[in-house]
């Protein structure tokens, strides 16, 4: 009797998940032969989300963004980091992202029967070596160093875990220990680019400030 497998749900299979994630399993190919699989599925799944993009009406996107509350947040929370594999990406292979992000931009407003003008300024810098951006926070020179580098800190292999523990409590988080820090970094040893926090819910306030407000 054959085994009964459950279909594949997601761009990644299982097993696919499982080679990328733990090279010491068995897995019936080969990192380059995965890649290669995947990445013709890859563009595969942009096919299928260009044509939902095209047919979906506005109730079924709202449907399939804003279900509930926790899929709110999933879809918030994911969304991040796709926006970040698209960006990266193109980045890496030579796109004029910052025009491809502001063009998308319009094309969705004029979906709304609105114009758009979109000014996107990207300006890059490297983060300051770990030690400097210690001392930096050490002298409550905290506008040198953004929460993505910090969070960088966190994860670098090459920062003792003390030194992170210092780097936190210079900005008050006093509770911090490196037991803490050595259990966050723990199996995260094949992740490229680690995860960083995203902020899933955001209200903005359109309402005109009355008169007497300050």
């Amino acid at each position: 009797m054959s085994e009964h497998r459950a279909p594949q749900e997601g761009l990644l299979g299982e097993t696919e998940r499982e080679a990328l994630t733990d090279p010491e399993g068995e897995v019936p190919h080969t990192r380059d032969e995965l890649i290669d699989k995947v990445a013709h599925r890859l563009w595969e799944t942009f096919g299928d989300i260009e044509l939902l993009y095209m047919i979906l009406t506005e109730d079924e996107f709202r449907s399939a963004f804003a279900d509930t509350a926790d899929t709110r947040r999933c879809v918030r929370s994911r969304a991040h980091h796709v926006l970040a594999f698209l960006y990266y990406g193109l980045q890496l292979t030579g796109d004029d992202v910052t025009y491809r992000v502001a063009s998308a931009i319009e094309t969705a407003e004029a979906a709304n029967d609105r114009d758009a003008t979109v000014t996107l300024d990207i300006v890059t810098q490297p983060f300051l070596p770990p030690d400097q951006q210690i001392e930096a926070l050490k002298n409550g020179a905290y506008e040198q160093v953004t929460a993505a580098a910090l969070d960088q800190l966190w994860y670098d292999e090459q920062v003792p875990p003390a030194d992170v523990v210092d780097a936190f409590a210079a900005l008050d988080e006093t509770e911090l220990t490196v037991e803490d820090v050595v259990a966050e970094r723990k199996g995260t040893e094949l992740v490229e680019r680690m995860p960083t926090p995203v902020i899933t819910d955001v209200e903005v306030n359109t309402k005109a400030p009355a008169e007497d407000d300050n």
